[in-house]
């Protein structure tokens, strides 16, 4: 055989190894690799179930403004209970009053350091704390007088009673009491001593937050973090006795619906559920969050972070998160109360025409969600048409 006619025979060959080569790794491909998780568009995996589901709203239908004004963070708001007007608190504490065009400066004291607030049950007065989140000084600003007053300094912790009463935990004489006192007294004590009903003599939990969960009960909840097994207890107010009402778990985060019917709670690092009054799991929950991103009236509302954890490798939950060192690109979801459905009722981020949103201290008021967007913290107005 001539040598060109060898060669051309070689080339044919090689040609056709190659092509079977092809088909095999091919079809090895086709069956090996896995079918990869729906994506909403932003690289977030969508709660089971919604994969590929479009709002059930279009988007155009809802309308979505920012309350504040520009260039102004705000750290926390509330809604007048008689007025429905809305009022914001500033990270540095002016409190001012959210109105079409420039906002009303209701107060320009200036306060270091916020780390809390909360608003007493007839909406007349709300409770700060300031300074180290540890040993923090506390105030209460007026709403009608429109002035801070602090707090005698032997109270280390706080939270509403009702409209009239606060329960603290107060240092006296080298030991922490937790008592009931009026607020009037510890205004008019100013930095001195105040008259208190004693609850607990020794009180031994120190670095916690109390809240009243119902007129006769009183949550106090140890500070997440990753690296510890935080508890939650309650205290009944009337008969004092102290139960532990889940099991200690790393980086829990609790918060009551707007009513304190409802009970959010994340568990580090994707557990995420909703119970009643009675703590009892109330609906099966398709999705992660944190708690202060959901609220309820009726039908219970969650932005839903469209990746929960981040894949960012050694993340830590929920320490990272409140730090700031990664922000979510939330979708917004709603649970019917009386069945449980879960429907998506916004995207935002790539693939809406809506900015993303990281979506913090959630409020339903009728058929309208306020909200902060923690990029650029300010309040947020959305309407459901």
């Amino acid at each position: 055989m001539s040598r060109p006619k060898k060669f051309i025979l070689a080339g044919v060959a090689i040609v056709v190894l190659i092509f079977i080569a092809y088909l095999v790794i091919k079809s090895f491909g086709d069956s090996a690799t896995p079918t990869p998780p729906a994506d909403n568009g932003d690289g977030g995996v969508l709660p089971p179930g919604q994969a590929g589901v479009e709002p059930s709203q279009p988007e155009e239908k809802l309308v979505l403004s920012r309350l504040s004004d520009d260039n102004v963070s705000v750290f926390d708001f509330w809604i007048d209970p008689e007025t429905n007007e809305i009022y914001y608190i500033t990270i540095d504490g002016i409190v001012r009053a959210a109105k079409t065009g420039p906002d009303l400066d209701i107060s320009t004291n200036v306060v270091s350091a916020l780390n809390r607030v909360s608003l007493s049950p007839d909406g007349k007065q709300l409770l700060g704390a300031f300074g180290d989140p540890k040993s923090p000084n506390w105030g209460i600003f007026d709403v009608f007088d429109q002035v801070w007053r602090p707090l005698p300094a032997t109270i280390i912790n706080a939270a509403w009673e009702n409209g009239d009463d606060l329960i603290v935990v107060v240092e006296d004489s080298g030991d922490f009491v937790l008592a009931s006192t009026e607020v009037s007294a510890v205004i008019s004590a100013g930095n001195g001593s105040f008259q208190y009903e004693t609850l607990i003599q020794d009180f031994r939990l120190r670095d916690v937050v109390i809240n009243i969960s119902s007129k006769d009960s009183l949550l106090i909840a140890e500070r997440p973090a990753s690296f510890y097994a935080g508890r939650l207890w309650k205290l009944n107010l009337k008969t004092l006795e102290l139960s532990l009402l889940f099991s200690p778990a790393n980086g829990a985060l609790v918060s009551w619906d707007s009513s304190d019917e409802l009970l959010f709670r994340y568990t580090a690092p994707d557990k995420f559920a909703i119970y009643n009054e009675q703590l009892k799991s109330v609906y099966p929950v398709l999705f992660t969050t944190v708690p202060w991103k959901c609220d309820a009236a009726g039908i219970v509302y969650c932005f839903v972070p469209q990746e929960f954890p981040p894949g960012l490798g050694s993340t830590q939950l929920p320490d990272d998160y409140l730090q700031r060192r990664f922000f979510t690109i939330d979708n917004l979801y709603q649970i019917s109360e009386s069945v449980g459905d879960t429907e998506l009722i916004l995207r935002s981020g790539t693939g809406s025409n809506i900015d993303p949103l990281d979506a913090k201290n959630l409020r339903v008021s009728g058929d309208t969600l306020y909200f902060i967007n923690r990029y650029d913290d300010g309040l947020y107005r959305l309407i459901l048409q």
